[in-house]
């Protein structure tokens, strides 16, 4: 009963979490992922054919004679202009909130009275952030000696998400006044919204002149008779807003200011009205899903949380499903966000955290009933075999029995070099202490990789991949854990040689192809193991590093099956005691990149122009002395041995 009633609990609260409605946490984030896509996804547009921004940005406050208050001729003048030029209304963003002097108030009022369309003034009172109580009082007392009624005050807030973010727009914050996007709508005959909704941003935050038309307030001038007729064009029947757009002055996240490539970038507060305003006139509302939708959603993905995780118990693949699905959940979401004509916003981070917190759930649940039985298994085994090869155990207990099978699959051979001279020369205890952290390091990282750990002959390390379980990538992995070792065991000899101890570099050699893998031994004593012809020649290709002076070697067999790797041909290889030559490669590392390039020129001209090969090769010798692989093919050039295989004899 209590399994139950817990069962319950943890699908409603993930069900709870998963709908993210009202988890205050997962709603900004959510909020946040949304600003993301919003910002990545949309398109540039058609510049707004109805809405004209007049900007009063740092070149215009340039040529005033005072920078706040603004200088009243000059946005008298202003007004006078776009009125007289056939403006459907003149929204202002400014608020008249104290005196300059009488003559140009007066020119303020007088222009404000001679208006012909309507003109609407922002207006905020002392309870506004940064607005004091005369200010307000002033603001009351100019516009009573306004006596157009064409003239209003209108309410300029914008609602703050709790990120301080502007994403709603709410059109009744005032019983008194209308909002200045109403009052701009109602101007062009369109009906407001009375309910609050999400701002539809449109456009691209980065090309505002795209979205509206926009133009500086200083560049108007009625008296210029060469430009006048086309800013009076410009002007003509459109809803015109005017503000300050400046770095500092009337600023406000949007979404945005989520921009992951050029950076946050806030808005002027006309722009925001600008959008809003668009917005009433383009009849858009917000493409987010239902309510009901969301919900619906979240319980499929709670369902499949819960299904996945009592169902799936093999330990590759429950990571693979941690990711997979809210892989999924996230590209589904970018994808329906995507600029079409059914576009909607799916919430993304709240089915991503309910699958999740119903997956592990599920999955304890069923992993229970096996605990017993796992339990007694580790406690016999696991001192003797890898983790993965327990983990086939558990589930495939007929596989203890003596035997193999023929797989492909990949190994890893490593040695460390002057590992014998370096154990002659130091302590016992001290050169155990630093090869079982040395060990345990590699060990982590094959594990790390999805392999399985052979054995350790002294200082080497052999592994393998595609056993106990199948593993397609087998050579993909090996590359990989052949590579982080590589670092790994670099900055382990570097931090070994600042302690003064001497500790050589790791060797490795990597190679792919058929092995036989299985139990090897007798009835009382055996081995989990692999043996065959490509163990022996990864051993080979291992050793082959010293001869070249590189530190990864890897056959043909894996190069054909990896993908997002570079490499360098190291040649044509006979192993010691083949008779059919290897081809070897040397993966590029990060310290190869910058003359890689080069590099492959150099290798190319061996067949067709060795003069120029050489010139290259003695170059890059010459900048990069320490790189082996160079000097080995410009030796071979020297020696005349480039169409020969190259012969070790050596292991």
């Amino acid at each position: 009963m209590m399994k139950i009633l817990l069962t319950l609990f943890i699908f409603g609260f993930a069900l709870l979490v998963a709908n993210g409605q009202s988890i205050p946490g997962v709603r900004m984030l959510e909020l946040y992922f949304q600003d993301v896509r919003i910002t990545l996804l949309s398109n540039d547009i058609p510049t707004h054919a109805d809405i004209v921004v007049v900007e009063i940005n740092e070149q215009t406050f340039a040529k005033l004679a005072q920078r706040s208050p603004i200088e009243r001729h000059f946005l008298s003048q202003l007004i006078r202009d776009i009125s007289q030029s056939g403006a459907k209304a003149i929204a202002i963003d400014i608020l008249i909130d104290q005196s300059t002097n009488k003559s140009a108030d007066n020119d303020l009022l007088n222009s404000l009275n001679q208006a012909s369309i309507p003109l609407f003034f922002a207006y905020a009172d002392d309870k506004v952030t940064g607005v004091t109580t005369w200010q307000h009082q002033y603001q009351k007392t100019f516009f009573k000696k306004a006596e157009n009624p064409l003239v209003k005050l209108v309410d300029v807030r914008l609602t703050l998400d709790s990120d301080d973010t502007v994403r709603r727009h709410l059109p009744n914050q005032s019983a008194e006044l209308k909002s200045m996007s109403s009052a701009l709508a109602i101007a062009a005959d369109i009906q407001p919204l009375q309910q609050p909704f999400i701002i539809d941003f449109i456009g691209k935050q980065t090309n505002k002149a795209q979205q509206f038309n926009v133009i500086r307030a200083d560049l108007i001038d009625s008296s210029m008779a060469a430009i006048w007729p086309f800013q009076k064009k410009l002007f003509k029947d459109k809803l015109v807003l005017i503000g300050v757009n400046t770095s500092t002055i009337d600023r406000y996240k949007t979404p945005f200011s989520t921009d992951l490539i050029h950076g946050e970038q806030n808005t002027a507060g006309v722009f925001i009205h600008a959008h809003i305003l668009a917005q009433y006139l383009d009849s858009r509302k917000f493409p987010s899903a239902s309510k009901q939708t969301v919900l619906l959603y979240a319980i499929l993905i709670v369902f499949i949380g819960f299904i996945s995780g009592y169902l799936v118990l093999n330990k590759t693949y429950q990571p693979m499903l941690v990711i997979i699905v809210p892989l999924a959940i996230w590209l589904l979401g970018f994808y329906l966000a995507m600029p079409s004509q059914n576009r909607v916003f799916l919430p993304m981070v709240s089915p991503s955290l309910g699958f999740i917190i119903i997956y592990f759930f599920a999955s304890g649940l069923q992993k229970r009933k096996f605990q017993t039985q796992r339990n007694y298994t580790r406690k016999v085994l696991k001192h003797y075999v890898a983790h993965t090869v327990l983990d086939e155990l558990e589930q495939h207990p007929e596989k203890l029995s003596l035997g193999g099978e023929r797989k492909e699959m990949s190994f890893i051979f490593t040695d460390i070099a002057d590992f014998t001279a370096f154990s002659e020369t130091n302590p016992p205890e001290e050169v155990s202490e630093i090869l079982n952290q040395y060990l345990s390091g590699m060990s982590d990282i094959v594990h790390k990789h999805q392999g399985t750990i052979d054995k350790y002959i002294g200082d080497a390390v052999v592994a393998f991949w595609g056993a106990p379980l199948d593993d397609k990538l087998h050579a993909q992995h090996a590359l990989l854990c052949a590579l982080q070792m590589q670092a790994f065991s670099e900055q382990f000899h570097l931090a070994r040689q600042e302690q003064k101890v001497n500790f050589g570099h790791t060797r490795i050699g990597v190679h792919s192809g058929l092995a036989t893998i299985g139990n090897f031994g007798c009835s009382q004593r055996y081995d989990y193991t692999a043996i065959g012809d490509t163990v022996n020649i990864t051993a080979r290709i291992e050793g082959a590093n010293k001869y070249f002076s590189s530190q990864i070697l890897v056959s043909e067999a894996v190069v054909n099956q990896v993908e997002g790797f570079q490499f360098r041909l190291v040649g044509d290889v006979l192993l010691k005691g083949k008779r059919q030559a290897l081809t070897l490669y040397e993966p590029v590392l990060q310290k190869h990149k910058e003359y890689h390039s080069r590099f492959i020129d150099a290798i190319l001209l061996l067949q067709q122009d060795k003069a120029q090969a050489k010139i290259t090769l003695v170059e890059l010798s010459a900048l990069y002395p320490d790189d082996g692989l160079i000097l080995f093919h410009l030796q071979r050039l020297i020696k005349k041995t480039t169409n020969k295989p190259i012969i070790l004899e050596d292991k």
